[in-house]
């Protein structure tokens, strides 16, 4: 079950080209990471409730959204502009990040 990015202070780690249709032309990569809770499911697949666990997830980036608001808990760019100016920005990386909602 995707979930939002989590709350915080993170680092912007690298960027890292991508030749997906809906994220190119860059994805920046961030050290964020949470615990989610692990969920029972049911015979046909379907959510039944939280199990008594969590896992801890990762890989949260920020990218292109191409117009979407679903992103699975990455931060969507919605501006194609905005995107490729953050790309022009000189490295060195890591970059703050403050993730308040």
């Amino acid at each position: 079950m995707p979930r939002p990015f989590p709350v915080g202070n993170w680092l912007i780690t690298g960027k890292e080209t991508t030749a997906e249709t809906w994220l190119k032309p860059v994805k920046f990569i961030t050290n964020a990471t949470q615990d989610l809770d692990i969920w029972l499911l049911s015979g046909s697949g379907t959510y039944l409730r939280k199990s008594n666990y969590t896992i801890g997830d990762w890989g949260y980036r920020m990218h292109f959204a191409n117009g979407s608001h679903h992103t699975d808990g990455c931060i969507g760019i919605q501006q194609l502009g905005d995107l490729l100016w953050l790309d022009s920005l000189a490295d060195p990386f890591p970059w703050d990040l403050e993730v308040t909602e």
